[in-house]
């Protein structure tokens, strides 16, 4: 029986398993990388996409808004040229009232219908800088 002998590595050999074991390293790390990068790209895109789709439902709800606003602020309009009619129509009644009515009772209704009607006046303005 014969035995082996050892076989002595020479600093050579010792370099290019050194070599080959970094680079093994560097090839799992670049993978790994890799990796990474790929994760965030897809992260990066599905962001992108709900970004967007906010931003679509963002402008659609200004629009919404707009709109309402536009249809609240021309209610308000006529609501408050219904009110200046009526009050006008209300002014002119008292007066012709007044008209009929002789002596002083006369200047009594005069001055409480313009009470009236400027209450009435002040009730509208007030409800127009409420809205």
């Amino acid at each position: 029986m014969e035995l082996e002998q050892p076989v002595e590595e020479t600093p050579r050999d010792r370099f290019q398993y050194v070599v080959i074991v970094l680079s093994l390293l560097a090839t799992i790390l670049g993978t790994g990388v890799a990796l990474l990068q790929r994760h965030a790209s897809v992260n990066e895109s599905r962001a992108s996409r709900a970004t967007v789709a906010l931003a679509i439902q963002v402008m659609g709800e200004l629009q919404r808004r707009g709109q309402q606003a536009a249809y609240d602020v021309g209610l308000t309009a006529d609501y408050a040229a219904i009110s200046m009619d009526a009050i006008a129509l209300q002014g002119t009644a008292l007066y012709s009232l007044s008209l009929i009515i002789r002596n002083r009772l006369r200047y009594l209704f005069a001055l409480v219908g313009s009470g009236v009607v400027g209450l009435a006046l002040l009730w509208v303005l007030w409800t127009l800088v409420m809205v």
